[in-house]
């Protein structure tokens, strides 16, 4: 369609000299223009000349002549007077785009001839040249990445690289690629999309470090194939920054770390520390360690360095449900290890150890009051049952309920289900001492520790005791 709107300007204007030529239509100039076409990369500081650009031999002319440089809206831009002052001009420079070269032949002055006017408006006796001559302008423009820096252990897992950002804001260019190269720029892969790029496998390959690009470029660009030089990249392209990924050959292995369970009532005022944290190291290697605390989710919510301050740490206070105590043995140059990052996304060369939950309910709890007794029993083989005994539950609140003996140092005695169960138990079995104490109680599923034998000063989690009835055996 271009070529048809040159042709037809071409004619308009032929016919516009013969018009003026005073009954003599014997063309002033019939003949063409050689050389080109010509294709450039603008603006990257390399000065872009013809060459070679002739008129055709055999070809008449006037008295005078120019060459005309235009636009492809067949704006004039330049008016050089002579093939020399043609290949002088630096096409380098100015917004990319086309750019056209014409012949011009007179037996007079043209009108309008001038730089900033089209060429529909010239005026007089002359011809133009039968063609034009295209110098193609390309440009291209890098795009902006963001995302890592990656860091590896070359261990036989894969790895592969995510969440890398793209800025084309600025960019601009017919045809783009990825590139990853070596640290001494050896083009290693070429992926054609962010989806390839993504699927590469870093794991793979000799050891060090990687670097990813970003390429726009214009055809007939060379130098970017496998195996080459990407500094020997040449023709019309632009490259964006690079992101490093860095791989290691390390070995690493996790420490097992003991504790727990922990659970804890969140919110009630009442610090909560975890305690008789331990850990085996005998299998551990690592040249760094730290502790992790994350979310359930694995947001990384502090980094203790030692078991002294994990046990520091009050679990009450922050928002949230269950927590996880993690040991991590690693390298220098693992990326990620930081407040506020996710664990799921540290890279680099390290290992976790097994996760110990520490479960944070939120809850409030009331057991009820319950009234009955005292007991008086006597230790002489006649079977002792409590009876009337009586719950006030009006205020009993929680998502589960039991009734507990124990005995008065807090010593799991019974966990009976029902007052019924509660009425059947034989106090004259039970053999702790001068009493024994009933309890009724509400808790959540967290709570850790309800079982016989154990303390309920140890119980972790959401509970409440109502008061208590004493049965004293004599």
């Amino acid at each position: 369609m271009r070529n048809i709107f040159i042709k037809t300007i071409i004619v308009a204007l032929l016919l516009v000299g013969c018009d003026d030529d005073d009954g003599n239509n014997s063309p002033i100039f019939d003949g063409n223009i050689t050389g080109g076409p010509f294709t450039f990369c603008v603006n990257d500081g390399v000065a872009d000349n013809v060459s070679g650009i002739a008129i055709s031999e055999g070809s008449s002319g006037g008295s005078t002549s120019t060459w005309i440089v235009t636009d492809t809206d067949n704006m004039i831009l330049s008016l050089p007077a002579s093939t020399a002052d043609v290949e002088a001009i630096n096409f380098d420079t100015g917004d990319p785009g086309t750019r056209l070269i014409w012949y011009l032949s007179s037996n007079s002055s043209v009108v309008n001839l001038e730089v900033g006017q089209d060429l529909a408006n010239l005026e007089g006796d002359f011809d133009l040249s039968q063609n034009a001559i295209e110098v193609n302008r390309n440009a291209t423009g890098a795009v902006v990445l963001s995302g890592g820096p990656f860091a590896f252990c070359i261990d036989g897992n894969p790895d592969n690289v995510s969440r890398i950002g793209i800025d084309d804001g600025g960019a601009s260019g017919s045809n783009e690629s990825w590139i990853i190269t070596d640290g001494a720029a050896t083009i290693l892969a070429l992926p054609e999309t962010l989806g390839d790029l993504e699927e590469f496998d870093f794991n793979e390959g000799d050891a060090g470090d990687r670097l990813i690009w970003n390429i726009r470029y214009e055809a007939g660009i060379s130098g970017l194939t496998v195996g080459s030089d990407a500094t020997a990249i040449s023709g019309c392209f632009s490259l964006s920054n690079s992101i490093a990924v860095s791989r290691s050959v390390s070995e690493v292995s996790a420490a097992t770390i003991s504790g727990g369970p922990y659970s804890f009532c969140i919110n009630d005022g009442d610090a909560d520390n975890v305690s008789g944290l331990a850990i085996d190291v005998s299998e551990a290697v690592g040249t760094n360690s730290s502790w992790i605390i994350t979310d359930d989710a694995g947001k990384i919510l502090s980094l203790p360095s030692s078991i002294a301050e994990v046990e520091a740490i009050d679990f009450d206070e922050a928002g949230g449900s269950t927590r996880l105590i993690w040991n991590i043995r690693y390298e220098d140059g693992i990326f990620g290890l930081e407040v506020d990052q996710n664990a799921t996304e540290m890279v680099g060369c390290f290992a976790l150890s097994n996760a110990l939950e520490v479960v944070r309910t939120e809850s409030d709890n009331n057991a009820g009051t319950i009234t009955g007794g005292p007991f008086n029993f006597v230790d002489d083989g006649t079977p002792d049952f409590v009876s009337d005994i009586e719950l006030d539950d009006a205020n009993v609140s929680g998502s589960n309920t039991t009734w507990v003996v124990t005995d008065n140092s807090g010593i799991i005695l019974a966990l009976p289900a029902t007052l019924a169960e509660l009425e059947a138990i034989n106090f004259e079995n039970i053999n702790v001492g001068p009493e024994c104490f009933i309890w009724h109680m509400s808790y959540e599923d967290s709570l850790v520790g309800l079982s016989v034998f154990n303390s309920v000063g140890d119980l972790g989690g959401c509970f409440a005791l109502s008061n208590s009835i004493q049965v004293n055996k004599n």
